[in-house]
């Protein structure tokens, strides 16, 4: 039971100091030892120092994510599952080396196969 009431004191002394404050400043407002102006010129301080922050705060989890998407993206440039393999038609076997006359051949079967399944063309 002990535990619980000191436990709800270390609860409540936060609140309790904040009170005090509080009615201090209420009391000196009252007294007249600081002006309306003063009260208005602390509340715009603490708003633009709150804006100072909540705008470093979003540029620093903006910066943070657009960082860690740039990695992502490197990392993930060119992933396994994207890559195609080569080609073994393109490249030719191993075995028999490719020279420009085999090179000339490929070409023109391209060539070929490409003019055979183009559409034709009216030439007035």
């Amino acid at each position: 039971m002990h535990s619980a009431v000191d436990q709800a004191r270390g609860a409540a002394e936060p609140v309790r100091d904040e009170a005090r404050l509080r009615a201090g400043a209420a009391l000196s407002v009252l007294k007249g030892e600081i002006s309306a102006e003063d009260v208005a010129r602390v509340g715009r301080a603490k708003r633009r120092r709150a804006r100072g922050r909540k705008f470093l705060l979003i540029t620093l989890v903006a910066g943070g994510g657009f960082a860690a998407f740039s990695w992502w993206r490197r990392r993930n440039a060119r992933p396994e599952w994207l890559t195609d393999e080569p080609d073994e038609a393109l490249q030719g076997s191993a075995t028999t080396p490719r020279t420009p006359a085999s090179l000339d051949d490929e070409v023109k079967l391209t060539e070929d196969e490409f003019r055979s399944t183009a559409p034709k063309r009216d030439t007035d």
